[in-house]
């Protein structure tokens, strides 16, 4: 019940944020074709989808058995927190979080308390709030290996985030008298190129995706900003002309609206309170980008969550495109 009511309080949060982010027209408007807001990553369920211990047969599909083997063989005499820090390497896994499982079990039914475990560590993706997770398990002297990772299996619990994103695959496999426990989805994909750490990496994201794509669109350049980021879990969203999150001054007498964009969309962690706030926008044909640049400045609010500021406010032109941040340093 607990991480229900977590899960249904971070969507009220994000839901307040994008109704900043996407602003709907006028009633009066005959406005048909207004942006939608994407799902990925944002999107929380009670229902998990099937899931099946087989693996899958399918050329394409994730195979979680051989990539596990391989982390041992490649690794010998490694312990259970060498071994994650192994998988994080991997492109499938480098958005992944080592998590401290000292005093929880993220993925495991809350009730249930293991037995038997001298050590154990985990990674788990929380960048896409899938859910997805790899554990690596050692037991104590004397425990079966066996019995111990069937019953870490049979206490797993895909849904364990309420996303719609959730695991699809659970795997159990004793490797080198270690355990290890993986609910991932089978169509995992690797993430190539150069990941966000920081606020300032987004800039050479954004040139660098610009040069390869200069056909995407704001939202889609949104989405990929977000998932080649280790900052939070993100949501994108698109954004028209008027008021946007993160332009608003509280002591003025009339309403802040951004304009001067034909496409725009914000991308912003999942979880409030956070000082953290992107946006892409394309400019109007034969717009003035310094001047579009210094209406984001001045319009900007630094305070525009009180609960938590930020201090650093970042513009970025490439040609018809302007990237906008807004973050603590």
């Amino acid at each position: 019940m607990k991480r229900l009511l977590c899960a249904l309080t971070a969507l009220l949060l994000c839901a307040a944020l994008l109704a900043g982010c996407r602003n709907e027209p006028a009633p009066e408007s005959t406005q048909t074709d207004a942006p939608t807001l994407t799902t990925e990553a944002s999107v929380f369920s009670t229902e998990a989808p099937p899931i099946t211990t087989e693996i899958s047969p399918e050329p394409d599909a994730f195979d979680m058995d051989a990539f596990l083997t391989g982390i041992v063989e490649d690794n010998p005499g490694a312990d259970v927190e060498e071994l994650c820090e192994a998988m994080l390497e991997s492109p499938y896994f480098i958005m992944f979080r080592l998590e401290n499982t000292e005093f929880y079990y993220p993925g495991l039914n809350w009730e249930y308390n293991p037995q038997g475990i001298r050590a154990s560590s985990c990674i788990v993706d929380y960048m896409t709030a899938s859910g997805s997770l790899v554990y690596a398990v050692e037991p104590e002297e004397g425990v079966d290996a066996e019995a111990l990772a069937e019953e870490l299996e049979a206490n797993a619990n895909p849904n364990w985030m309420y996303s719609e994103a959730a695991p699809d695959r659970i795997l159990s496999k004793v490797l080198d008298g270690k355990i290890f426990l993986a609910m991932y989805k089978s169509g995992m994909t690797p993430i190539e190129g150069p990941i966000a750490g920081k606020g300032g990496d987004f800039v050479k994201l954004f040139h660098d995706r610009r040069a390869e794509a200069p056909d995407e669109d704001c939202l889609g350049l949104a989405n990929y900003l977000a998932g080649h980021q280790k900052l939070a879990g993100m949501f994108t969203a698109s954004a028209v002309p008027g008021r946007l999150a993160g332009f608003i001054d509280y002591e003025a007498a009339e309403v802040t609206e951004v304009t001067g964009f034909t496409d725009g969309a914000c991308f912003s962690p999942i979880m409030g309170a956070s000082p953290f706030l992107g946006y892409v926008f394309r400019l109007e044909d034969g717009a003035d980008p310094d001047a579009f640049v210094a209406q984001l400045r001045e319009k900007a609010n630094l305070a525009w969550d009180p609960s938590a500021p930020a201090d650093t406010v970042i513009t970025e032109t490439d040609g018809a495109f302007v990237l906008f941040l807004m973050y603590a340093e």
